[in-house]
């Protein structure tokens, strides 16, 4: 408790039943979760009395671990995980041999029914919303009606349920037998900005009448409405749980003082947001904005910035400079993968280490290929088979480190059962859009990908009309701003917004606006141009006999 300031003791030990905190980027949210979670514990509350729930099984291994420290016990019998695997648990429990469909399989299956690539991945997104947001009562959206249709006959012909029904029949199951012996005093969600109807609906019955509910999260990111998350939630909280005491930790830890300024300064254009404010702890810092000629130029620039900042890395960009940076604390930030192509070409053939960053989802499944029918021949646990493989497999540390949580329910874990088990349950509840960053690269994601993650140094690529913010059909002004505001809060020290005056589209070179977020930043912004250093084309010259 000593390490924790005001507003951040004040969350830990408010004694109301429901409890909603809004928490700023750097304002030591997991710390918070933590410190409570202890705290409980402290005070001669059973640990199976205590739930935490997450959205993801990464981020449920990050609590567990940060809890573990805190309270110096084991987790071992506190339930710290996701919706999913908490519904997955009350559903195997019933009926051992259910099957259930992970988002890969989901495809596979929609492929079965004629849907490939982009159709299938389109008609699953579709599908998970309706269940999400309707419960799946009603009529879906009559562009995914029959698909729906379809797809749900060869569920219930097989006897199996996709990741997206096991909130639905978990919750289902719960409100048919009570909460089925789980008898959760305290529940307290994480990211609770992100909960959409049929996770509220959960948490309704989880918490019951007697139980208390502890809510954390940041409204202003916002940036999962396409999953079918409602940031209406949050906001309706004091009203859907009567009673509710509202906190706010409003200290950032993490972004020197221009970069929150220019945040806040953006932010506050939504109309529809929890007001409130983040005071920095951090002076100084820079919010540049670089004008570029070309795309090619925003590429050039971010590689010269990176190279002079690291103190050269050729000949021809060697400094004298000592570096106290790391390549991995730079991060290149981008809308969508398809506008970072020449990004990407441009890193690769330049000397900078780099790592794009992808969902988990291929490399997860080759991963439980290598596993299946190996089986515990040589005498090793569980863990030690997923740690031997998961290295022959190549597989990012943090990737690593959830399965080998995800694993440690099972104990010792020596049996071919386990493994089996193990291989369906990582397959159903890791999620395979999880990003995964790599250590002592410049890693270049999305800028959904950058959720959660922090860096010193940030550059964000496309600040213009029609990109930032995407224009679509489906696109929200608002959650736009709230994903350009989870870039810029990523940086410690610096951000860069950089911007192409002209873009190749649909095969034209064209004049480009700057994106109308650009003026919301306020009197912090410093602005710049950059020209791209002119490649010098040697002309073919004829030698002459004696050459």
């Amino acid at each position: 408790m000593e390490v924790l300031d005001r507003a951040q003791r004040d969350a830990v030990c408010c004694r109301a039943k429901y409890i909603l905190v809004a928490a700023p980027p750097g304002s030591g949210k997991t710390g918070v979760l933590a410190s409570r979670f202890a705290r409980l514990l402290n005070e001669g509350l059973a640990i199976s009395r205590l739930a935490a729930l997450t959205f993801t099984e990464k981020a449920a291994a990050e609590m567990s671990a940060r809890v573990a420290r805190v309270t110096g016990q084991d987790m071992g019998g506190a339930f710290i995980g996701t919706f999913h695997s908490l519904c997955l648990g009350i559903l195997k429990k019933r009926d051992p041999a259910l099957r259930v469909l992970g988002r890969v399989e989901q495809l596979e299956v929609l492929g079965a029914l004629g849907l490939k690539g982009k159709k299938a991945g389109r008609a699953a997104a579709g599908i998970s919303f309706f269940k999400n947001t309707a419960h799946g009562r009603g009529e879906p959206a009559d562009e995914i009606a029959d698909i729906y249709n379809r797809y749900e006959g060869y569920l219930s012909e097989r006897g199996a349920l996709d990741l997206d029904d096991l909130i639905r029949e978990g919750t289902r199951a719960l409100e048919d037998g009570g909460t089925d012996g789980l008898g959760f005093a305290h529940v307290m969600v994480d990211e609770y900005q992100d909960i959409n109807a049929a996770q509220a609906r959960l948490l309704r019955v989880l918490a019951g009448e007697q139980g208390h509910v502890f809510a954390i999260g940041d409204p202003d990111q916002a940036i999962y409405s396409f999953r079918g998350a409602s940031l209406g939630f949050f906001l309706s909280f004091s009203s859907d749980w009567p009673g509710a005491v509202v906190k706010n930790l409003g200290t950032n830890y993490r972004s020197a003082s221009s970069i929150v300024r220019a945040s806040q300064s953006l932010i506050r254009h939504n109309k529809k947001r929890f007001d409130f404010s983040s005071v920095p702890v951090r002076p100084g810092g820079r919010v540049r904005l670089v004008e570029c000629e070309t795309e090619a130029g925003i590429s050039s620039c971010i590689i010269k910035e990176i190279e002079t900042e690291m103190g050269g890395l050729t000949s021809l960009t060697a400094e004298v400079k000592t570096s106290s940076l790391r390549f991995s604390d730079f991060a290149v930030l981008f809308r969508t993968r398809s506008s970072a192509r020449g990004l990407v070409e441009a890193f690769r053939a330049s000397n900078l280490p780099f790592h794009l960053v992808s969902p988990t989802g291929p490399a997860l499944s080759e991963f439980l290929e290598r596993l299946q029918g190996r089986g515990l021949k040589e005498g090793l646990t569980l863990a030690e088979l997923i740690t031997r493989e998961s290295h022959a497999a190549d597989l990012g540390e943090g990737l690593r480190e959830m399965l080998l949580w995800l694993g440690a329910k099972y104990g010792d874990g020596k049996t071919l059962n386990c493994l089996e088990i193990f291989i369906e349950e990582a397959r159903v509840l890791v999620d395979t859009e999880v990003p995964e960053v790599v250590a002592e690269r410049v890693n270049l994601m999305t800028l959904h990908g950058a959720k959660g993650l922090e860096f010193k140094r940030v550059f964000i690529a496309g600040l213009e009309e029609g990109l930032i913010p995407l224009q679509r059909e489906d696109s929200s002004t608002e959650e736009e701003r709230r994903l350009f505001y989870v870039g810029l809060t990523r940086a410690a020290e610096e951000v860069v917004l950089l911007r192409a005056k002209k873009r190749r589209l649909y095969g034209k070179v064209l004049e480009t606006r700057p994106s109308p977020f650009v003026e919301e930043l306020g009197d912090v912004l410093i602005k710049s141009t950059y020209s791209a250093p002119k490649k010098h084309i040697r002309r073919a010259v004829q030698k002459g006999l004696f050459d």
